[in-house]
């Protein structure tokens, strides 16, 4: 896993998917699973000073802990909820703060980032993503992306719906599935 890490940490995302699928799933790729996409969330600030990550294991709760050059201080918390089909990203600041929230293939629609795609193949599995952003500050959406100014309290919301019948294999959801998203 520290090669991985290292790919990670240096911003090579494809290249530590490729790592990933060739050494961890033993260059197999798992048909139950589709590429949503990146969410970025970038920090429109100072320069990054020191970060600090912890994992609450009885809870599931990521956080991270950032200070930047000029004494911001930012405090990540993620978690996933398996009933509510949701992740969550909550981002507080002890002065407001400027970032970009996107994600690649999604574009604006209604105030949400959505990215509509499916597999490859016959009756292909479609699916949909939606990301979307409570801020405190200011939020102008641009075409693939929303820019949130001077806020200080950000949550991200991401969830995911597919067309696929759990219930019944083989078979697909009638039209309405993507509302889940």
């Amino acid at each position: 896993l520290e090669k991985l890490r290292e790919l990670e940490a240096a911003g090579n995302y494809e290249e530590a998917d490729t790592w990933f699928q060739d050494h961890l799933q033993n260059k197999k790729r798992p048909d139950s699973y589709q590429y949503l996409g990146w969410l970025q969330v970038e920090y429109l600030a100072s320069p990054l000073k020191t970060t600090h990550r912890e994992l609450d294991l009885k809870t599931g709760l990521a956080t991270s802990h950032h200070t930047l050059e000029d004494g911001t201080e930012i405090t990540q918390k993620v978690l996933a909820s398996m009933p509510d089909d949701v992740i969550v990203l909550r981002i507080s600041a002890n002065k407001p703060i400027d970032l970009r929230v996107s994600m690649d293939g999604a574009t604006v629609v209604d105030g949400d980032l959505v990215k509509r795609a499916a597999a490859s193949g016959d009756n292909a599995t479609q699916y949909e993503g939606r990301v979307r952003v409570l801020a405190d500050g200011q939020t102008t959406q641009r075409e693939q992306g929303l820019d949130i100014g001077e806020g200080r309290d950000v949550t991200i919301f991401v969830s995911a719906a597919t067309n696929y019948d759990r219930k019944q294999a083989g078979e697909m959801l009638p039209e309405g599935w993507n509302l889940k998203a």
